[in-house]
């Protein structure tokens, strides 16, 4: 383990250089507290996941001796498992429903959304030996018109233990389940933005730092000014502060030109017009004003990160549907360098004038930058979304390498759990092949074995992922966030673990087939 995470660790390294965020560092390094917590952890979960097989090994009755085979558990033992699974599954549900009752929203609602699903993964991972035989039958049928015979008798061996199945597929579920959150929740990122850019934002063309993380230069906007066939032409100015102790987003705008750039939504509908905000007054998110009991004509005290104390009266109140573009503070830009010691623009942002061509404007206005500004990129609305989406895209990449492995652990066990039946089946299999199966059906029967686990562990990890991203995006509304389910991909995700499982399925089949026929029929 510690080996094979010295080369992930130079393979996640070497992913960040090709995707832009390289690591500060000059060489990977292994201390010896890292051997040693990794034998620690190691040997640590190995011996507490052996504590219920140790309890339940010393239950087994010795009469198990003189016959073939001895379940263990019974009505007692699904009994409790059940009242643990339902007990979690209410204390997540109740989490959930106090979220969703009160109509809290932001940060904090979403981390205890988090909670509740994280308990309620675990009472279905618990409660899952009871769904699996329905779940198999069902994702079996298929297989067994196509397979035939072979198909049966998966699907069967698939339910004669349901125990074993349901915790084969489970890893695989929590890791699907995870991709597919995360799948969702990116595709409701990028949606989201491209909203935001179409309604809250009437410029064509933007200007921004390399990547568009990178502030620039205020003068790049009074350049931009100059160019013929621009109309308007605003910056706006992002920072950090605090309000009762409390870390805000104060954003800088330039009253005089905001209004041709920007089209802000007010609480009580209609668009905020930024003309008449003057220095000492601001414009304030729905939530921050609800959080700080603000309504217009109060005054509030921001504290800027210079350690200047700035009094402000409300004057607006933004609607919570702009995922954060205005902040939570909307301020004069002349008080930024004053009060707020920044100097510099997030973003410019150029409305083009009538009649003029935008294409034309945005060649004539890089130019005008090109000597003065080199770093400063200058792109249309289009071109703003394509950047954002390959910057969540090059984060989901990596993302879903790291979920990879949680797919490859289990997919391992997969192949553990298979190997492990064939060697109980060992009579069995013995048994199908003297009657007429051929070793092909028996490599095509574990296969299907494989395909139905790696099916269930998938469509119960596809649909948490779509129920948990849904209840995750509900308090994040009020941010202006809203899901977008991509559809295509969540399938691509299911055909691809079915292909896993069958990969998975290579060596123990293969191991099935080899059985010597005499030697697995006379087996003791």
């Amino acid at each position: 383990g510690i080996l094979v995470g010295l080369a992930l660790a130079k393979g996640l390294s070497a992913l960040l250089n090709l995707l832009g965020a390289s690591l500060p560092s000059t060489a990977l390094v292994v201390e010896s507290r890292t051997i040693i917590v990794s034998l620690v952890v190691g040997v640590g979960v190995t011996l507490i996941s052996s504590i219920i097989p140790a309890i339940r090994s010393t239950r087994v009755p010795p009469i198990a001796a003189l016959s073939e085979s001895a379940e263990l558990g019974g009505k007692k033992h699904v009994l409790v498992r059940s009242i643990i699974a339902i007990v979690l599954a209410l204390v997540g549900a109740g989490l959930i429903a106090s979220v969703l009752i009160s109509g809290a929203d932001g940060g904090s609602a979403a981390g205890q959304l988090g909670a509740g699903a994280v308990l309620i993964v675990i009472a279905i991972s618990i409660f899952s030996p009871q769904i699996v035989k329905p779940m198999a039958s069902i994702i079996g049928a298929p297989l067994q018109k196509i397979g035939g015979l072979t198909g049966r008798l998966a699907r069967e061996n698939s339910q004669r233990k349901p125990s074993r199945t349901a915790v084969t597929s489970a890893a695989l579920m929590i890791g699907l389940a995870l991709i597919s959150f995360v799948t969702i929740f990116a595709s409701g990122i990028n949606s989201s933005i491209s909203k935001v850019l179409e309604e809250n934002i009437t410029a064509e063309i933007t200007l921004q730092g390399p990547g568009g993380f990178l502030d620039i230069p205020s003068g790049a906007v009074k350049a931009a000014a100059k160019v013929p066939g621009v109309e308007a032409a605003s910056g706006l100015a992002i920072t950090q502060a605090k309000v009762d102790g409390d870390s805000v987003q104060v954003s800088g705008i330039q009253p005089a030109t905001a209004d041709d750039v920007f089209d802000f939504e007010k609480k009580d509908g209609g668009t905020q017009s930024f003309a008449d905000l003057k220095p000492g007054e601001a414009v304030v998110a729905d939530g921050f004003a609800s959080k700080h009991d603000l309504s217009e004509g109060d005054t509030f005290e921001v504290l800027s990160k210079i350690g200047k104390t700035t009094e402000l009266t409300v004057t607006g109140i933004l609607s919570d549907d702009s995922l954060g573009l205005a902040g939570d503070v909307v301020v004069d830009k002349s008080l930024m360098v004053p009060d707020f010691g920044v100097k510099t623009d997030l973003n410019g942002f150029i409305k083009v004038a009538d009649g003029a061509s935008p294409d034309k404007v945005q060649d004539d206005v890089k130019v005008a930058l090109d000597k003065a500004y080199p770093t400063v990129d200058v792109l249309n609305q289009s071109e703003v979304k394509d950047n954002q989406r390959k910057q969540i895209d090059g984060l989901l990449a990596l993302i879903y390498v790291l979920l990879a492995l949680a797919i490859i652990v289990s997919l391992v066990g997969i192949i553990v759990t298979l190997i492990l039946s064939i060697y109980e089946r060992t009579r069995e299999l013995g048994m199908l092949r003297a009657i007429g199966m051929s070793r092909r059906q028996v490599r095509r029967m574990i296969r299907y074995e494989a395909v139905i686990t790696a099916v269930i562990g998938a469509v119960a990890g596809l649909i948490l992922g779509v129920i948990f991203a849904f209840l995750i995006g509900i308090p994040l509304k009020s941010d202006g966030f809203s899901l977008s389910y991509p559809v295509g991909q969540l399938f691509v995700i299911l055909v691809l673990t079915a292909l896993a499982g069958v990969l998975a399925a290579v060596y123990p089949a293969r191991k099935a087939s080899k059985l010597d026929v005499l030697e697995a029929v006379s087996y003791e």
